[in-house]
């Protein structure tokens, strides 16, 4: 059953990352953040395929001309992914940071692709993958298989070197601080934080450059404008331009209404720890299927038990505490200016979410899932509780 591997999966993942990261901190080693993201992204995958995607699988006689074939659609996959990479790093301050110092790292796992075409051409679902669509493109030019995978190397050019790059700082930063830091009461909180949030890139990160059928993680890539314009506003370097729109009044921070060590702050602190760690066992319950404006599997487990999108909905109650919208040092019109452009934000993923839902509705075992939340989720229950 996908939802417990991909639970599974996902926790196995942060445990290989976990124990490369703490026993580089043990020893004493230097960042090697990059190193780190490869090692145990491809133990990751490995793991992956001996869990979800061996087990059924009809084997044929390999076919050197269809190995052939596949490595030149991988090699136009690369042409126009680095080219889409170029272009945005015109635009985009990450894009061009990866361009211009990790895209090497990416093209070393060409050579990857190369044992992986050779290993799974035996697999007889995979016989006419993806991989296959330019080779139908050139030949006959079917065009209807392969605006999805264009849709798709659109979709890896504008979030994987988003989601690497932060992972690097983010590993970094980790790594710089040492073990002690882990261990001191005193900055044991903000460690925490950092190990959290590398955590959630690496399941992203893990998300987008894992896709293949061998594990059974398809792609189905979504073809609405609208579902892309919402998404995109919520990254660089579309979200600058949402910054610049929706700027808040002031910078000032719910830490600065409440007295350090007081039961105000620790209740206040506690609610945003309590929806931060929702946020990330949101994004845990995917495994290795995480990806945006896509689907690649039904998630109904963890908090998605509970409502359809507990990862948007965490992320903007968080805002709205962190930011203490409805109290400004300037007044009136600063606390006006702020309940508007937090609400402006909300509204951007409140309408991704709908998006999403129209694109995944698509699928019957989606729609069979919304009715599920509607009769047994979050809202159902507390509705059960008001009655009684």
């Amino acid at each position: 059953m996908y939802n417990v591997n991909g639970l599974f999966l996902g926790v196995a993942s942060l445990a290989l990352l976990l124990v490369v990261l703490l026993g580089g901190l043990i020893l004493g080693a230097p960042n090697y953040s990059v190193a780190i993201i490869l090692l145990a992204s491809l133990a990751s995958f490995m793991l992956s395929i001996w869990k979800e995607g061996l087990g059924s699988q009809k084997e044929i006689p390999r076919d050197i001309q269809r190995i052939k074939q596949k490595l030149f659609g991988l090699l136009v996959y690369f042409l126009l992914f680095v080219l889409l990479v170029k272009f945005l790093s015109i635009v985009s301050v990450p894009h061009e940071k990866f361009f211009l110092g990790y895209l090497p790292y990416i093209f070393s796992i060409f050579l990857f692709f190369v044992l992986y075409f050779i290993y799974c051409d035996k697999f007889e679902a995979l016989k006419d993958d993806e991989w296959s669509a330019f080779r139908y493109f050139f030949a006959d030019g079917g065009k209807a298989g392969l605006f999805p995978v264009l849709r798709g190397i659109v979709l890896k050019a504008l979030f994987l070197p988003l989601m690497f790059l932060w992972l690097d700082v983010s590993i970094w930063k980790f790594m710089d601080g040492g073990i002690s830091r882990l261990l001191s009461p005193e900055t044991f909180i903000v460690e925490f934080i950092k190990i959290g949030t590398i955590f959630d890139l690496y399941i992203g990160f893990l998300g987008y450059l894992l896709v293949s059928r061998l594990n059974g993680s398809g792609m189905h890539v979504d073809d609405g404008w609208r579902s892309w314009i919402f998404c995109l506003a919520c990254y660089p370097p579309f979200y600058n331009i949402v910054q610049l729109l929706l700027k808040p009044s002031d910078d000032v921070y719910w830490g600065d209404f409440f007295t350090s060590g007081s039961a105000q702050f620790y209740i206040w602190g506690g609610m945003l720890g309590a929806l931060w760690v929702i946020y990330w066992w949101s994004t845990l319950s995917f495994g290795l299927r995480f990806s945006n404006l896509s689907y690649r599997g039904l998630v109904d487990q963890g908090p998605y038990k509970y409502v359809k999108h507990p990862a948007y909905l965490s992320k903007v109650c968080y805002w709205w505490l962190l930011t203490v919208p409805f109290v400004s040092p300037l007044g009136s019109w600063g606390v006006i200016q702020n309940v508007i452009c937090l609400s402006g934000i909300s509204w951007i993923y409140f309408m991704r979410a709908r998006e999403e839902e129209r694109f995944l509705s698509r699928f019957p075992e989606y729609r069979s899932y919304q009715k599920r939340i509607q009769r047994e989720g979050l809202r159902a229950r507390i509705n059960k509780l008001q009655v009684l």
